[in-house]
């Protein structure tokens, strides 16, 4: 029995076929093209029949233009008078077809699975915060976390099998540059270890609850109704979600473990809110599941300080 292709795989597959093809297309000069060649082939034709079986709507233009570059390389390949012109001149083309249709594709698909994870994980690390009663052990977590993680990460960088085992199973909740860059939750666990061995416990709940509700929140209003758009795909409508949703969750928990008084902890909670997202905003180079945790944590910290 096959598999399913989540359409995360199936996108980063066509990625790495159209960046190949396009290297292939300039190295005119390249003397063992026919045997890359005949490596991409097999790549494509099996890209191409994952693509037929993913009906998902969004990849409907995406798995066109697939089967129009596999068919025309398959047309090159029957001729009787292979050339590396008639190469280029029947392929190039549909090369161009799937970088556009790739282009169109949105860089953060909809996954409902995803979101879920993010709930969870934000909800279950708020919990271990107050659950763990010694500071070494809080720290521990997650630093065998990020070992295993960044293990992970020195592995399926120098071994295709390795990535392509590991991210048949975190496949279903990863985004498509994922199979290729360091995964996001790598990045969040290592987060986690810098609030567990520097910040304050209550800050340390606050920047995982906004990340693990907030981020989630502005992701689902932002691909539904979002018009007003910011910067990396974000949308205004989203932010606002993130503020208000983010906010909301800390108040609760500043007013229920961290015993604050109202007026107090609505101003902590809304520096929570605001700052983490801002830093989703302006996370262009680095992973939000980094910079959020690290700017509520280093946000509300201060904040907590100012209004003692």
């Amino acid at each position: 029995m096959t598999s399913a292709v989540t359409p995360a795989a199936l996108q980063a597959e066509g990625i790495a076929i159209a960046e190949e093809l396009k290297l292939l297309l300039a190295d005119a000069e390249d003397s063992a093209w026919g045997a890359r060649f005949e490596a991409l082939r097999t790549r494509l034709q099996q890209s191409a029949r994952d693509a037929e079986r993913t009906m998902e709507p969004r990849l409907k233009v995406y798995r066109e233009r697939l089967g129009q570059l596999a068919s025309a390389v398959e047309v090159w390949q029957a001729s009787p008078a292979r050339t590396w012109e008639a190469f280029r001149r029947e392929v190039q083309p549909a090369v161009e077809a799937l970088n556009a249709s790739l282009k169109e594709l949105p860089s953060r698909p909809s996954n409902a699975r995803r979101m879920v994870f993010h709930v969870l994980m934000g909800l279950g690390c708020t919990a271990l915060v107050y659950a763990i009663p010694w500071r070494w052990l809080l720290i521990a977590c997650p630093f065998t976390m990020a070992l295993f993680a960044w293990g992970s990460e020195i592995s399926r960088a120098r071994s295709p099998q390795i990535n392509k085992t590991l991210m048949r199973y975190f496949g279903p909740i990863a985004h498509a540059h994922e199979w290729k860059r360091v995964n996001s939750a790598t990045w969040y666990v290592t987060a986690l270890l810098i609030l567990a061995s520097f910040y304050p416990l209550t800050s340390c709940a606050l920047a995982v609850l906004t990340l693990g509700l907030g981020d989630p929140a502005a992701a689902l209003v932002g691909r539904r109704w979002g018009k007003t758009r910011l910067r990396s795909g974000r949308s205004l409508e989203g932010t606002l979600a993130f503020v208000a949703v983010a906010t909301l969750a800390c108040f609760a928990l500043l007013v229920g473990h961290a015993h604050l008084g109202a007026k107090t902890a609505l101003v902590v909670a809304l520096v929570a809110g605001v700052s983490g997202a801002i830093a989703e905003v302006f996370s262009t180079r680095v992973d939000d599941n980094f910079s959020i945790p690290l700017s509520v944590g280093t946000a509300t910290a201060l904040a907590l300080w100012l209004l003692k």
